[in-house]
């Protein structure tokens, strides 16, 4: 079973299809996965910035997924995306650009941040399509119908393996899993634990004010 950070899906996340994936990621059974929800992406290069709907990483490598709920259209060239509230929302950058471009800018902050001068010089990497709510026909040239998941929904195991291995093919070379220290080290990056405290000169400093002004 796979491990959530956070571990819940917030009650600010108003996205009926991310919870509905959310859910389905629960069914995960590969092995040392981790999930992380609505990761940011603060030094893309082609945005001020970027997010991620669900970043899945395991012994496989790391795969960036973009969710889209509702109804969806494209019409000259732009895409549409109608919530549950029947509200319309217009993008000229589809689903599978927004994916593959997120893709590629966090290999290069884990290559840069992770990795930089380790053994390992080659991240694998994947990205998928997620339509929970629709079954997803069209084909056309920026449409990458390997990497979909729609309705009726598959098994997510598969969906995950099989994406995996769709990029492989794409990558044109013989990809190494990542070790339990790999992932480990990517998640730490990616969403670690930390916590800080005030300096010690600034609470003592706090401390004199206020005996300063009792004493006055």
């Amino acid at each position: 079973m796979a491990i959530f950070i956070p571990p819940y899906v917030g009650e600010e996340v108003k996205s009926k299809a991310e919870k509905t994936m959310f859910r389905r990621l629960e069914e995960l059974n590969l092995k040392n996965a981790y999930v992380l929800h609505s990761l940011g992406l603060p030094k893309h290069k082609d945005k001020l910035y970027g997010e991620v709907d669900f970043v899945v990483i395991c012994e496989l490598g790391v795969v960036c997924l973009e969710i889209k709920g509702g109804r969806i259209a494209c019409r000259d060239g732009m895409w549409y995306f109608t919530d549950r509230y029947g509200k319309e929302h217009k993008k000229n950058e589809g689903p599978f650009a927004q994916c593959t471009g997120n893709m590629f800018n966090l290999r290069m902050a884990l290559s840069k941040n992770v990795f930089r001068g380790a053994y390992r010089k080659h991240v694998p990497m994947a990205a998928g399509v997620v339509f929970p709510d629709i079954r997803f026909e069209s084909r056309g040239q920026e449409i990458i119908p390997e990497i979909i998941y729609d309705k009726p929904s598959p098994d997510i195991n598969e969906y995950i393996e099989g994406i995996f291995a769709y990029w492989d093919s794409r990558e044109h070379r013989q990809t190494e899993k990542l070790t339990l220290m790999d992932i480990k080290n990517i998640v730490q990056y990616l969403r670690g634990n930390f916590a800080f405290i005030p300096l010690l000169d600034d609470r003592l400093g706090e401390i004199d004010s206020k005996i300063c002004r009792l004493t006055e």
